[in-house]
């Protein structure tokens, strides 16, 4: 027979908790250590505060900076989430250790736009994100930017902000205790202005970043919490985070059909999902660049092995149903039964193909984007035991992506990227301040 058991609302037997004295929360903007104004190709620094008792909370960081242009006769076009545009790269170190590092950061990011936010999110955060103004929701007009024409001597301006996404810090399950380990450093190496305009550098000749800050919460507990924390660990703590990881550096032909096997080196113990994407090689097809994603199969499927086994075991096939694609890359971001998991993916986005000569837009990226997900118990499943090391190993094995193209992609070779989000433990020492990376 079940225990009887009084609901919350009537149970007075828990006692209150307090904080230790003194306690205070303050929202740090760090400025940038290595200058003030940065242009295409500059590394931006950032060197977080630590001390004893200062502990940081990653889920409140985000970036902010205003950018200056030089433009010429037409307007030049910012593609996809216009904040992350700029950001070619992301590196984060814990002293001299890395943590994560994102190559393509801007293709990252937008994927994880695209993917974790709703149309009305976006439009909610357009101001901050820089997509352009108008006068009435829609999904149209919720990727790029456009800017004014004619801008001489960086006379142009636009400033953005945005929370500080796919970063190892930003994802830690615990407060970053700044006391008990090496010095926290950022960096952000700025696109070259082919990256961020739909036409390269003929619109925008030049741009200069400046007031570049990095913004967090961080909350002092006082000298005395950390020897509390400290002994928590016995004689270790472990922070869980989760990293990001993209590869590229692989090409489908033009005219290509048949099985392809993309061969993609992520060495890591714990992938949970993996995102493939295939932008064109081909500026005046692919106005987006890295930021288009068609379907190059039309009607082929999809698949990738990790050492022996299949994910999934049987291929996406998209010749039986490509809608289902949609359904596998929600698993990668969400519950599917969460209404919150929408995503910001039209029909005219989803539905661009490898062999059409149908050329994408600024305002309709295609986002025919690949989830496989990998999580052996996903973390937001209610049955979830919390296990920290919970994704698919493949540290000793590559991983293949088996794309079978059923007609052949005639308009233009294509360019396969491999993004992976992966756990990753660090292994603090807090008695000599040193950490070790698990991943």
């Amino acid at each position: 027979m079940a225990e009887i058991s009084l609901p919350s609302g009537v149970d007075w037997t828990k006692k209150l908790p307090y904080l230790p004295e003194n306690v205070s929360t303050s929202l740090l903007s760090v400025q940038a250590t290595n200058g003030t104004t940065f242009t295409a190709g500059n590394v931006v620094q950032f060197d977080l505060p630590a001390r004893s008792g200062l502990y940081l909370d990653g889920k409140t960081m985000f970036i902010r900076y205003k950018m200056n242009y030089t433009s010429g006769a037409t307007a030049p076009i910012v593609r996809c989430t216009p904040a992350y545009s700029f950001i070619q790269k992301l590196d984060e170190y814990v002293g001299s250790t890395p943590v994560n590092s994102v190559y393509n950061y801007h293709q990252v990011a937008n994927l994880w736009v695209n993917t974790r936010m709703s149309v009305a999110d976006k439009f909610g955060q357009a101001s901050a994100l820089g997509f352009t103004g108008q006068t009435t929701p829609s999904l149209v007009q919720l990727d790029s930017l456009t800017l004014s024409a004619s801008q001489s001597s960086l006379a142009g301006a636009q400033s953005f902000s945005a929370p500080l996404v796919c970063s190892a810090f930003s994802s830690a399950d615990h407060y970053i205790p700044t006391g008990l380990m090496s010095p926290l450093r950022l960096q952000f190496t700025l696109a070259p202005l082919a990256d961020i305009c739909t036409t390269g550098s003929t619109d925008m000749t030049a741009y200069q970043i400046s007031n570049f800050e990095l913004c967090v919460s961080a909350i002092d507990l006082g000298a005395g919490v950390d020897a509390m924390v400290a002994s928590m660990g016995n004689p270790k703590l472990y922070i869980k985070t989760t990293a990001w990881a993209n590869a590229g550096s692989q090409q489908i032909a033009s005219g290509s059909s048949g099985t392809q096997s993309l061969v993609f080196n992520h060495r890591y113990q714990s992938i949970v999902n993996a995102y493939l994407i295939h932008s064109g090689a081909a500026v005046a097809t692919d106005l987006n660049a890295w930021g288009d994603s068609r379907d190059i199969t039309s009607g082929g499927s999809y698949q990738l092995q990790i050492g022996q086994m299949q994910y999934p075991l049987l291929p996406i096939d998209v010749g039986n149903n490509k809608p289902a694609v949609l359904q596998y890359l929600r698993e990668c971001t969400g519950s599917l039964q969460d209404f919150r998991n929408s995503m910001s993916i039209g029909n005219v986005e989803f539905a661009y193909l490898g062999n059409s000569a149908t050329a994408t837009t600024p305002t309709e990226p295609a986002k025919f984007i690949v989830g496989f997900p990998l999580e052996k118990i996903q973390g937001f499943n209610p049955y979830a035991s919390g296990s920290l090391m919970s994704g698919v190993n493949a540290s000793s094995t590559p991983i293949i992506a088996n794309v079978r193209i059923a007609s052949a992609t005639t308009t233009q070779a294509y360019n396969p990227f491999l993004v992976v989000e992966y756990t990753s433990i660090i292994e603090v020492d807090p008695i000599a301040k040193q950490i070790n990376l698990l991943c």
